[in-house]
């Protein structure tokens, strides 16, 4: 019994042991195969017409990720060359549900028009609740111009109350005009003693923000100036150079025409140009044009990306105890918490 139950025990064990292996296998593979990517670019200046494609694989293509645009944007996902995911076939199948469902709404009215119409059994009933509504809008039209006739008399005895009053009210205006005179001048003396008491606020507010600003300066520039922020700028300096090189082109090549309306213009970028020119000749390769404006050229690149470098930059750069330090101080957080 006992040797049987050890013998399943080892099945088990080796079971397991496989599993793990496929899965440090695995992500093993993630980790360290890199993701190649490919792009080529072509820009017409005739026409205007704009072209690119491009290319995602890693694992020896067992996942591959194509796209390409010529005046719409197509991808397509392949995993082991089976087409798991494809935009062009996503968007036909969108554009194509409100056909259908206008060609079955179609279909539904046709089938509704070839319905046999009902009898009309309640026509009499009809017309005679049409009669009784006439009768009773007749009514409502007498009552309503006979209201219309008293409103307007009662407008005409208004509008006499109304002069008599304004007439009593000018000569009592006439009468107050000494006094409203002072009362203006007094509001008039009220008003800029109040804007001279504002202007010396606003003085005195601006003078503290610019003494605030002097004193965030300084602050700032003594944080700047602390051994943690400094290790804390070189440590990102070292990882970002890292990430540069693991994602920066392998091969990139460009082959630009260019020209401007102004040949003065495509002098002074030519210009600019010669002065990069010993870094960058055997990357950018430029023909500039004096007599049109034109702009085309072709565009390349490919490289790889390899997820443990990207991994292990973002573990350093979260963790590092200079850099959390930097953040706080710059947020304030370390003055304020003690």
């Amino acid at each position: 019994m006992i040797p049987i139950v050890l013998w399943i025990f080892k099945i088990i064990g080796i079971v397991l042991l496989i599993l793990l292996g496929l899965f440090v296998l695995i992500l093993a593979a993630l980790l360290f195969v890199p993701v190649r990517y490919r792009l080529d670019a072509v820009k017409d200046g005739e026409n205007g017409a704009f072209c690119a494609k491009g290319r995602l694989s890693w694992l020896l293509h067992l996942v591959s990720v194509r796209f390409s645009y010529e005046g719409e944007v197509v991808c397509k996902v392949r995993v082991l060359g089976i087409v798991v995911y494809d935009l062009a076939q996503k968007r036909y199948s969108k554009d194509r549900a409100p056909e259908e469902k206008e060609e079955k709404k179609e279909e539904e009215e046709e089938t509704g028009a070839r319905r046999p119409a009902a009898p009309d059994s309640d026509g009499q009933a009809f017309r005679q609740e049409n009669e009784a509504a006439a009768g009773t809008n007749r009514e409502k039209e007498t009552a309503e111009r006979a209201n219309r006739e008293e409103e307007a008399d009662a407008t005409g005895r208004n509008q006499e109350g109304d002069e008599e009053a304004a007439r009593k009210e000018q000569i009592q205006e006439q009468s107050r005009g000494n006094e409203g005179l002072w009362k203006k001048i007094r509001q008039f003396c009220r008003m800029l003693a109040d804007k001279l008491t504002n202007i010396r606020y606003t003085i005195r507010r601006f003078c503290d923000r610019i003494k605030q600003i002097i004193e965030e300066i300084a602050y700032y520039k003594a944080v700047f100036e602390r051994d943690e922020s400094r290790e804390a700028f070189l440590r990102c300096k070292k990882q970002l150079l890292a990430v540069y090189k693991n994602i920066r082109p392998g091969k990139l090549k460009i082959a630009l025409k260019l020209g401007f309306e102004d040949p003065a213009a495509t002098g002074q970028f030519v210009a600019v140009y010669s002065m990069f020119y010993p870094w960058i000749y055997h990357t950018i390769l430029l023909e500039p044009d004096f007599e049109r404006s034109v702009l085309e050229g072709t565009f390349f690149c490919s490289g790889r990306i390899t997820v443990f470098v990207l991994l292990k930059a973002a573990w350093i750069l979260y963790f590092d105890q200079n850099i959390r330090t930097f953040l706080r101080l710059w947020k304030k957080e370390e003055t304020e918490h003690g």
